[in-house]
This record gives structure tokens, sequence and C-alpha cells, in this order.
């Protein structure tokens, strides 16, 4: 039997290999990070949006239409439709009647 060369295959295998990491890196980490970033923001959506229920539920529209400071939330009533503000970012949001 005659003796095969192997280096031919294993540097198939190594670039097999390398080729697997860059895809990793390329997509993957960017993919998962972005996901992070989006179930970050959906739940701050979803604390402002308590935040809010919990408010109309403990204060009356007067309170509502001149402020209130919540913690990191500032909310404001104004022409029908109520704004939450995070503090220390530029996040805000408004709901309203829907005409």
């Amino acid at each position: 039997m005659r003796k095969y060369n192997f280096y031919g295959s294993l540097f198939i295998d190594a670039l097999l290999s390398f080729s697997t990491i860059i895809l990793i890196c390329m997509l993957f980490i960017p993919m998962m990070l972005q996901l992070s970033k989006e179930v970050q923001n959906k739940i701050t959506d979803m604390e402002m949006k308590r935040v809010i229920l919990n408010s109309l539920y403990h204060y009356d529209r007067s309170a509502l239409k001149k402020g209130i400071d919540l913690n990191s939330y500032h909310l404001k009533l104004a022409n029908q439709k109520l704004c939450i503000i995070k503090k220390g970012t530029k996040y805000e949001k408004c709901y309203g009647k829907k005409d």
C-alpha cells in the first residue's frame, strides 16, 4: 500500500474551521446583539406602560395636566394625550385617543 499525503486534508479541515468561526463572528454575534437590544427596548416600553397605568389609577386628571415626576419618569397630560418621558434619555412615548 502506498502512503497517502494527509497534509491537504488538514489544510481543508483548518480552512473549514476558520470559515465557521468567521461565519459565527460575522452573522450570529451581531444578530444576538440586535435581539438583546430589541428585548431591552420592549422591557423599557412595558415598564413605561406599567407606570402610565399605575398613574392613571392613582392620580386625577388635574394632577396629570400639571405633570407628575415618578422616580425616573415624567408624565404629562396635554391635548388629550398622555406623554411619558424617561429622565436622562430621549425616550418619549405618547398615548391618546384614536380618531
